[in-house]
């Protein structure tokens, strides 16, 4: 064992006795006294404190495990639509308010627009669910409300009230529609060249009657809407495509009306499709649409066949506008 004399004699290159370091001169450790270099005692000590603050994160992670998978699932949740961005607004008519929800793909460019009208109960989330889907794929979708801000039903019979008061005036329901076109075009990031509209049930009525109408579109989509046995629809150069879908497990539409439309939408010369989907029921592309059958003993139910069967035919024509 080196005296602390003869240590003093070292050249610190050689080595350095550990005990010292550490404050004790003769401190024995049962193996006689380590030496190591200067290089590898620093080491150890960067080792010893990193080691520390692992093991503290590493205890902090494991105390908030649950938080963190919280945290996790939301992330996953919010990853299938990242970059959509969504604005909620009200817009007027006359003295009327009315909502708007608008979900777009964002980045600056111009992409398609879609009109996407509500079901007989309102501007709920249903339809803003469906805007923000079409924003994922590449369009800016508008979520339009042809009843006014606040009249969102949830009992039929109210719902009946909105859509009857709304169908009863047909110019005017016109109006709210070409409203909501003109703000969906003025858009920075809507290609006007490329515009669409697609309904629900109540909606899906109201699209068939806008191109009726002559309202300029590209491509209208009806998802269980209701339908006229005679749709006079006039034979021009600019009529839209037309999508049907239909459940032809839906008590309120007739085999007469499927075939009627047809026969009117070939009369016209109009590139359509209609797609009559075995044992699917009225609004069977709500999610919803079971439960709130149920409740009020209603023909209405979800299909998840069906729904997507329809939604991915939509996209494929939407697509091709």
């Amino acid at each position: 064992m080196l005296s602390r004399k003869a240590y003093k004699k070292l050249d610190p290159g050689e080595g350095l006795d550990f005990s010292r370091y550490l404050g004790h001169e003769d401190m024995n450790l049962g193996l006689g006294k380590f030496q190591f270099s200067q290089i590898k005692l620093n080491m150890g000590l960067l080792f010893w404190h990193s080691s520390k603050v692992c093991l503290c994160v590493f205890l902090i992670l494991l105390c908030h495990i649950q938080l963190m998978k919280k945290l996790f699932i939301v992330f996953m949740c919010c990853a299938s639509v990242f970059g959509v961005e969504t604005k909620e607004f009200e817009y007027k008519i006359g003295n009327e308010s009315y909502q708007g929800f608008i979900a777009s793909p964002g980045g600056g460019k111009k992409f398609p627009g879609v009109l996407v009208v509500h079901e007989w109960w309102g501007h709920n989330e249903y339809p803003r669910m469906r805007a923000k889907e079409l924003a994922e794929k590449g369009y800016v979708a508008f979520a339009i409300d042809l009843f006014g801000k606040g009249k969102v039903a949830t009992h039929p019979k109210k719902a009946k009230e909105f859509a009857s008061s709304a169908m009863g005036d047909m110019d005017g329901l016109e109006k709210k529609f070409k409203k909501a076109l003109s703000i969906l075009k003025d858009r920075d990031d809507v290609n006007n060249d490329k515009i669409a509209a697609i309904g629900f049930c109540f909606g899906g009525t109201v699209v068939l009657q806008m191109a009726k109408s002559g309202v300029p579109l590209d491509l209208v989509a009806s998802f269980h809407g209701g339908l006229p046995e005679k749709y006079d629809i006039p034979k021009r150069g600019d009529n839209p495509k037309v999508l049907i879908f239909n459940g032809a497990a839906d008590p309120m539409i007739t085999e007469e009306q499927l075939k009627g439309i047809e026969k009117s939408l070939k009369q016209a010369d109009i590139d359509y499709t209609v797609k009559n989907y075995v044992g699917a029921k009225h609004a069977f592309t709500n999610p919803e649409a079971s439960k709130i059958g149920k409740k009020f003993k209603m023909p209405l139910e979800y299909d998840e066949k069906a729904a997507k069967d329809s939604w991915d035919v939509l996209l494929k024509n939407l697509g091709k506008i």
